[in-house]
């Protein structure tokens, strides 16, 4: 059975490596009401993307809505560590401090996480704590807005931690 692609609304991630996406299309029926097709054979036009070299390789392998919503996380990092660079790690972006890794972010199925970041003090780690899922990682849900200015904040700790 060939499914017709609708317009779609964001529920959760739309990466285009994921083909069970919690995405709704417009006048027609959930994702998990749709038919199952074959494993491999895409419902939605997703497709895995190749191994990214650059940062801007790795936003492009998202879908528009998620894409600005990593670009957007992208710049606040860079806004509390001027000065930095980036590269790919580990297969995510990476913003390095004078050649060392200082933040790392990566876009999830349903989020997008920061990594490492460490236990800050007083005030900024209550505004962090309800967004961590471990030790040093914070996620943020793509189906609520998403704290760009806390981003920087946190960011400017971690290059002035790492600084010195």
């Amino acid at each position: 059975m060939q499914l017709i692609p609708k317009p779609l609304v964001i529920m959760q991630s739309v990466h285009k490596t994921c083909t069970d996406c919690m995405i709704t299309e417009v006048g027609g029926a959930s994702a998990a009401e749709q038919p199952r097709t074959s494993v491999g054979e895409d419902r939605y036009p997703h497709a895995m993307p190749a191994a990214a070299t650059t940062v801007e390789d790795y936003l492009a392998g998202f879908d528009e809505p998620v894409q600005l919503l990593l670009r957007q996380v992208r710049e606040a990092i860079l806004r509390g560590m001027p000065g930095s660079t980036e590269k790919i790690r580990y297969g995510m972006p990476a913003v390095m401090l004078e050649g060392r890794y200082g933040l790392h972010f990566a876009g999830w199925k349903s989020h997008v996480g920061l990594y490492p970041v460490p236990v800050l003090d007083g005030d900024l780690e209550l505004e962090v704590a309800p967004y961590r899922s471990t030790k040093d990682t914070v996620k943020f849900r793509y189906v609520k807005p998403i704290p760009y200015d806390l981003i920087e904040r946190l960011a400017r700790e971690i290059a002035s931690r790492s600084l010195g």
